[in-house]
């Protein structure tokens, strides 16, 4: 396994300072190209180190959360290799595969089935930031039985829940394949067709999910993994607002967002109110990555720079980054990234429909059977429900 994945007017700034259209419209354009001058650089760093994922750093060693309070810093435990969670100890932590912002994804056994698993574990102080930490676990719980109840073959299956020992753990399926971002690090850019099934099989499990009131909040290349047959699975659905939930979002504020590059400006903005349109915008965002080769906005050190460029700043269009880019392609991305939710397409199914003229056509017949290269998010359409051969 390669590893898992697992304009508008004048604005005033929140600092009160106002941001000037023409100005912010004329550093979208230069930050856009410096992004695609930028973009081997990083796709030849990337691949410097990308023989194996990297694993986190050495966890026996002094391997602490620390959870930053208002006024207070505690410090959690992480869990170690050859701990054990769940209910008769079931799982075993067998290999750290990554580690983000809320917590470490582990290669596990589960020990009552017999097969292997992932697991997600973060400390439950992660989750509760300062809120009622009783009330924070249950609705853990909850927004994990309603990721189970998710039966879609572009989302990734969670299998159990649970908290242990001040650690919440979720439980998913561990897939064969390699993550969006790995794809994306080892090809200066994705094939218009590419990004189109890309984005076409995102839109089907969005549609799955949102349809049972669930917004994944942190769309991004990290969290999508490409299965060996092509097929995309979004990961990460048991950490999701519920909606209609009048309970505090587990992560309500542009602090603890784990990624701002894809984040979206009501998200950013600490807004309440979010819906699906959210993940809209995390779409655009990364179709404009795959087609050009880099993020929409650069990573920056200052993230509130991240931040305030994706609420104020104008998309650069894609054609003047990329001129081979269809006209209709350009003008849904820009529509994804509008700054109002409501200016956005009406859901992801619609973003569907506008994507599926572009989606490859399937082969004749005598090709379908064909060994096929691994890790093509192109093969579903090519070879609709065909056997994969590497």
């Amino acid at each position: 396994m390669r590893g898992w994945a697992y304009s508008r007017r004048t604005a005033p700034h929140r600092s009160g300072c106002p941001v000037s259209p023409t100005a912010a419209v004329g550093t979208a354009r230069a930050s856009g190209r410096a992004a695609v001058r930028l973009a081997s650089e990083r796709r030849a760093a990337a691949r410097r180190g990308r023989g194996t994922i990297a694993a986190a750093p050495p966890h026996e060693v002094r391997a602490f959360h620390r959870i930053r309070r208002t006024e207070v810093s505690v410090q959690v435990p992480l869990p170690r290799v050859g701990d054990t969670l769940g209910h008769g100890r079931r799982y075993e932590l067998l290999a750290p595969v990554s580690r983000g912002a809320m917590g470490q994804v582990w290669r596990a056994r589960d020990r009552h089935l017999e097969r292997t698993v992932a697991v997600k574990t973060i400390a439950a102080e992660v989750l509760a930031q300062g809120c009622d930490r009783g009330l924070v676990l249950r609705r853990f719980e909850r927004e994990a039985k309603a990721a189970a109840c998710l039966d879609h073959p572009n989302v990734a299956a969670v299998h159990d829940a649970g908290e242990q020992d001040g650690v919440c753990y979720l439980v998913m399926q561990l897939l064969d394949g390699m993550p969006l971002g790995d794809l994306l690090a080892e090809q200066e850019r994705l094939d218009v067709d590419t990004a189109a099934a890309v984005g076409a099989q995102l839109c089907a499990g969005l549609t799955a999910a949102h349809a049972r009131g669930l917004v994944h909040r942190d769309l991004k290349p990290d969290n999508v993994m490409v299965r060996r047959n092509g097929v995309l699975a979004i990961l990460d659905f048991g950490l999701v607002k519920l909606l209609g939930d009048g309970v505090t979002p587990l992560t309500a504020t542009a602090d603890s967002v784990g990624n701002q590059l894809y984040a979206s400006p009501e998200l950013l903005g600490g807004s309440r109110e979010l819906d699906h349109r959210s993940d809209l915008y995390a779409l655009g965002c990364l179709l404009h990555h795959m087609l050009v080769g880099t993020p929409l906005f650069l990573e920056d050190d200052r993230h509130a720079l991240v931040a305030g460029r994706h609420l104020y700043e104008a998309p650069v269009p894609l054609r003047e980054l990329r001129e081979d880019v269809p006209e209709q392609i350009e003008a849904l991305v820009l529509a994804l990234l509008a700054k109002e939710p409501a200016d956005r397409p009406a859901d992801a199914a619609a973003v569907y429909t506008r994507l599926a003229a572009f989606l490859p056509a399937p082969l004749p017949a005598e090709l379908l059977l064909r060994p096929a290269p691994p890790c093509d998010p192109r093969h579903p359409f090519r070879h609709p429900m065909a056997p994969h051969r590497d």
